[in-house]
């Protein structure tokens, strides 16, 4: 069994912190969601004359390396005034980055509309509907 290491020590908080995140300023409610973004463990990996690893991303609150984007995207915007409380997001994702977004934004009580493929997979799909009101699904594919 391979031993597994992280990148940088473990970030104090993480899922004990979700409770404090709907009863606080957006500013706030950010910061507290950070804390659930936990290190990336790297697995060594048996390569003959060579150290690789595999960093296991899965283990981010949604599931995928596109946890963290989606997290600094809308931190950097809140920071820069460009959403607010009463903000509305709109992104045209189909996948990780459209799950992360629509984690992220009903935990720290922004609205999302995530603009989906018409070829999403059922999974992606129902994920998204569960926790945003208004999911817009284009219906023609692109050229």
């Amino acid at each position: 069994m391979n031993q597994v290491i992280t990148d940088y020590e473990l970030a104090k908080g993480g899922g004990e912190h979700l409770d404090q995140i709907q009863a606080s300023g957006l500013a706030t409610r950010l910061e507290l969601l950070r804390n659930t973004l936990r290190p990336t463990p790297h697995v060594p990996l048996a390569m003959k004359g060579m150290n690789l690893f595999a960093k296991l991303e899965y283990v981010n609150p949604v599931g995928s390396i596109k946890d963290r984007a989606a997290y600094w995207i809308l931190k950097r915007a809140a920071e820069r005034g460009e959403i607010c409380e009463e903000s509305t997001v709109i992104e045209s994702s189909s996948g990780n980055f459209a799950a992360a977004l629509a984690a992220f934004t009903h935990l720290v009580g922004l609205r999302f509309i995530p603009v989906i493929d018409p070829n999403i997979s059922g999974t992606y799909e129902s994920f998204l509907r569960r926790l945003c009101p208004t999911v817009v699904k284009v219906e023609e594919r692109d050229d």
